[in-house]
Order: structure tokens, then C-alpha cells, then sequence
């Protein structure tokens, strides 16, 4: 049987992993980036570990000029349910190859309008057996 899920998953785009971090003293997982494009944007997943087993995660677009991502711009490309699924795709492959190594996933919106948007969406597409370890504020 074809789910609803299932099916929403497909419009996500396709992404791919670009750079992995360890510390070089201990070897503990720092960073994991992953990169998406849609069809007039960039944009770059990084889950950033805080304290051990403690990451956050932050998402945007990729500026030309210096290695920081813009995290405000809104994109007005007028798909941001793709995005949103996009990145919780991410979420979700980060949890099936690092799960050993993550307590807790914090994700926070840049304002508080995208607060409740991400509190609202990404629910229904992060894997359910993820979810109650992901703290979207």
C-alpha cells in the first residue's frame, strides 16, 4: 500500500553529502554538511555537534561571497514545502548514518514566523522513530 508519505517524500530534491568533521583529538563527529539545489538556489544542511551527542541544525542559502550560509533571505521561489521536506530528508539521513552518535537534534527558526512553520511541517516528514529525539523550537 502507497502511502501519503511515501509520496511527499518524492517531491523532495535531490541531495547529497559534502563534507564530514571530526575533532582531531578525539575523533568525535564536529559537523556533517549536506547540499541541495533548486532551480534558482543553493542551499547547504549543517549539523553542527555542540556539546557531546548534542547537535543543531542550520540550513540556507549558499552566499557567493564568504563560507557563511544567509539564513534570513526568504527564497520566494514559491516551493518552501520542498525545501522544508528537503531538509527534514537530511535530518533523517543524518539520524540513519550517525544515530549512535546523536542525543539530540535541536532546529530553530531563524524568526518566529518560520518557528511555526518548522514546528508544523517538519513533523510529518522527519522519521518517526527520529522525532522524539529533534527539539524544533
Amino acid at each position: 500500500m502507497i502511502k501519503l508519505k511515501d509520496i511527499l517524500n518524492e517531491i523532495a530534491y535531490p541531495l547529497k553529502k559534502t563534507e564530514v568533521q571530526h575533532d582531531d583529538e578525539d575523533g568525535e563527529l564536529m559537523a556533517v554538511t549536506y547540499q541541495f539545489s533548486t532551480k534558482q538556489n543553493n542551499y547547504d544542511v549543517v549539523f553542527y555537534a555542540g556539546t557531546l551527542g548534542y547537535f543543531e541544525l542550520t540550513f540556507g542559502l549558499e552566499k557567493q561571497d564568504t563560507a557563511a550560509l544567509d539564513t534570513d533571505q526568504m527564497t520566494e521561489e514559491g516551493d518552501a514545502a520542498n525545501i522544508i521536506q528537503t531538509v527534514c530528508k537530511a535530518v533523517n539521513q543524518f539520524f540513519d548514518e550517525y544515530d549512535n552518535q546523536i542525543e539530540d537534534l535541536e532546529i530553530k527558526g531563524t524568526n518566529e514566523k518560520r518557528s511555526r512553520v518548522y514546528k508544523a511541517y517538519m513533523p510529518k516528514y522527519i522519521n518517526p522513530k527520529y522525532i522524539s529525539r529533534v527539539d524544533i523550537k
